[in-house]
C-alpha cells in the first residue's frame, strides 16, 4: 500500500504541471511509488529525502554524461524533478532497463 503522503505529493506535482497521473501506481516499494503521466512520462515520488537525493544525483550524472544505456540496459532520461515534493519525472524505457539508482 502506498503512503498517503506520497500520493499527496504526486497529486501536487501533477497539479503544478497540469498533467494527470494514472489512477493507480505503476509500482511501489520501500522507497516510494511510480505513476505514469498524461505526457507519456513516469513520475517517481519518494518516501524519504535521502533516497530521493541519492537517486536524483545518479540521474543527473548519467544525464550530464549523455548515458542512455549501460550495456544492453536502457536508462530513463531525467526530465524534471521537484526537491520539495521529492519527485523525479523521467522518460519511459523498454526492457531490459535499469530504473532504481537510489542505493547506488
Amino acid at each position: 500500500m502506498v503512503n498517503d503522503k506520497i500520493v499527496e505529493r504526486a497529486r501536487e506535482y501533477s497539479k503544478r504541471l497540469s498533467i494527470s497521473l494514472s489512477a493507480t501506481p505503476l509500482g511501489f516499494g520501500d522507497d516510494g511509488a511510480v505513476w505514469t503521466t498524461s505526457r507519456h512520462t513516469v513520475l517517481k515520488v519518494f518516501e524519504r529525502g535521502t533516497n530521493y537525493a541519492l537517486e536524483l544525483e545518479c540521474y543527473q550524472r548519467l544525464s550530464e554524461a549523455g548515458i542512455r544505456k549501460i550495456r544492453e540496459f536502457e536508462v530513463p532520461a531525467l526530465l524534471n524533478y521537484d526537491e520539495l515534493l521529492l519527485a523525479i519525472e523521467m522518460g519511459f524505457v523498454n526492457p531490459p532497463f535499469i530504473l532504481d539508482f537510489g542505493k547506488a
